[in-house]
């Protein structure tokens, strides 16, 4: 079994956020982006409505079972990004991910320059915290 990382981000600016990306290395890069999501959703639609947020989680599950479908190799790194950053919303995620591999990984929270600290409750879920300022 190999072990995956999963870099989370907690962002408010989507310049902090590309910063992020071009950091790291590796080609076998996967993004689960909730704002490329929504907006992708946007351009699809014929109004130019915004989604539900119902709509955008079901992306977003369906594009992790398809990461970790039988037929592909797991990335080694996945970058997923958390709209609302609370315990339920990391639990939630927290179970996705376990029933869609039996992988072991490392989730590594990246707070992106945020005026606000996540509660400890919500730090705890995590294997590593790291706090960023970027520039």
């Amino acid at each position: 079994m190999n072990k995956f990382i999963i870099e989370c981000v907690w962002y408010k600016s989507k310049r902090d956020f590309n910063k992020f990306i071009k950091a790291i290395e590796d080609p076998g890069l996967v993004i689960i982006d909730h704002l490329t999501i929504k907006n992708k959703l946007v351009k699809a639609d014929p109004y130019r409505e915004e989604p539900n947020d119902s709509i955008i989680a079901l992306h977003i599950i369906n594009q992790i079972k398809t990461i970790f479908s039988e037929d592909k190799e797991t990335p080694t790194t996945i970058v997923y990004t958390f709209k609302n950053l609370s315990t339920d919303t990391v639990s939630n995620f927290k179970e996705l991910i376990d029933s869609s591999t039996e992988e072991s990984y490392t989730l590594v929270l990246n707070v992106l320059k945020m005026e606000r600290t996540p509660s400890r409750t919500i730090l705890n879920k995590f294997d590593c915290v790291k706090f960023m300022d970027n520039d």
